[in-house]
């Protein structure tokens, strides 16, 4: 079994334990039958956003979840490689003052 298959098993997993032990107008479909009523648009656009990207009906380069993930792994990249080069920095300038020093 793959990571991501153990990751639907512990996410619908989650939901079930969830749903057994919440009170009757707190689970998860009564949840969103609330936000359907507050805000639909809202509601229904994220419902088939999520929907067509787990099935992949949205290209890669629009779709609004790819992109935000892989705009996430960008910036941290970004921020590892910039802490590892400082932390590289400063190990050149120590070794280069212990040589100066000796």
């Amino acid at each position: 079994m793959r990571s991501s298959d153990r990751a639907w098993v512990a996410l619908a997993g989650g939901v079930a334990a969830y749903d057994l032990i919440a009170t009757d107008d707190e689970q998860l479909t009564n949840a969103a039958r609330r936000y359907f009523k507050s805000q639909p648009i809202a509601t229904v656009s994220m419902i088939l956003v999520t929907s067509l990207h787990l099935v992949g009906g949205i290209p890669r380069w629009c779709d609004p979840i790819s992109l935000t993930f892989a705009a996430y792994r960008r910036l941290l990249r970004r921020f590892w490689l910039r802490q590892h080069a400082v932390q590289r920095d400063s190990l050149v300038a120590a070794t280069f003052a212990r040589k100066s020093v000796a």
